[in-house]
């Protein structure tokens, strides 16, 4: 499962929409007996995800 972030405009800095957002992925992919890996990527030129 690959989870982007997607917020380039501000180097995919997270915010509380965006931590609610990955913790619901997060348990979707717990979930899916298929999900073996999580890759987590960023939108644009950055990745600063900061409260991972």
């Amino acid at each position: 499962m690959t989870i982007t972030l997607n917020r380039p405009d501000r180097l995919n800095s997270f915010n509380d929409l965006m931590h609610h957002q990955l913790a619901e992925c997060l348990k979707q992919a717990e979930r899916d007996d298929g999900v073996r890996c999580l890759l987590i990527t960023g939108a644009g030129r950055g990745f600063a995800p900061a409260r991972i």
